[in-house]
């Protein structure tokens, strides 16, 4: 009688598992497997990354501004808000927070086109109404310049490839790499956000909880290279709002085309070749 009431009672938590998008192994330990995004609410998901999107740009534009030349404060900040989103949301919507890692799940096969045309605008209109609040936050001119009027706040904090130093010190319009280089750099530093997100909607093995941490760790840590290089965007919506709110839009393709070709590539060989084998 026993056995029976155990074996149904293993046949129920499995079949609620999987309906759940949860690995059976998981559910007993505690844990939430993103693999399955297709089964979840399209409104709960864009809820989840708006919020989600919404915090990381307005930390990314806070901390660009104000702790300006500190890329470690900034950088540990924004992977923090990374690892609190992904322990929230990674079972709704596996946090992607980003436009160029939504287009990895697409092209790897874990989201559909038609979710990920609804996720997009949500996560860019965040980044804009992020940038918005914060640019009514801090004024025109939060910090007085003695030369005269100088950049606005949300245009400090508008990624763009820092000044090569000379003597120690900044040279005007003399940027520390080309167009190419940046482009380079960020397209390789999307290849680790987009793989680490990868990982976590493709193996099973994994929970929120450990996701959040080593994708939080992977956002601070190329924030922090790719900061001294490109200036770090490696996000499109962190890009995109600051830039449409103050008007400052050198190099601004930069932000899209580079890290949009690192995501492709994080998805053709995350999910559909070193991963593959996990949902068989």
């Amino acid at each position: 009688m026993n056995g029976t009431a155990t074996e149904y009672s293993n046949t129920e938590s499995y079949e609620t598992s999987s309906r759940l998008g949860v690995h059976p192994s998981q559910a007993e330990a505690g844990g939430h497997f993103a693999g399955d995004l297709e089964s979840i609410s399209l409104t709960r998901q864009l809820v989840a990354e708006f919020i989600g999107s919404f915090f990381l740009v307005f930390t990314g534009i806070i901390t660009a501004y104000l702790l300006f030349t500190d890329y470690l404060g900034g950088a540990l900040a924004q992977g923090m808000v990374v690892v609190v989103m992904m322990s929230l949301f990674g079972g709704i919507s596996g946090a992607q927070l980003n436009p160029v890692v939504t287009l990895a799940l697409v092209i790897g096969g874990r989201l559909s086109l038609l979710r990920a045309i609804c996720i997009i605008p949500a996560q860019v209109i965040a980044g804009v109404l992020a940038a918005l609040v914060l640019a009514g936050v801090l004024g025109k001119s939060e910090i007085v310049y003695a030369a005269g009027d100088g950049p606005s706040p949300i245009e400090m904090a508008t990624p763009k490839i820092p000044e090569r130093l000379v003597n120690g010190a900044p040279s005007p319009n003399t940027p520390r790499v080309n167009v190419a280089k940046a482009l380079l750099v960020e397209s390789l530093l999307a290849f680790v956000w987009a793989m680490a997100v990868c990982g976590f909607v493709c193996r099973r093995g994994i929970t929120t909880t450990g996701a959040a941490i080593a994708v939080g760790c992977a956002v601070s840590a190329i924030l922090l290279v790719g900061g001294v290089i490109t200036g770090a965007g490696l996000n499109p919506a962190r890009v995109f709002g600051p830039a449409l709110i103050s008007g400052y839009w050198q190099n601004h393709l930069v932000y899209w085309i580079g890290p949009i070709i690192g995501a492709a590539m994080a998805g053709l060989i995350g999910c559909r070749f070193l991963f593959r084998e996990e949902e068989e």
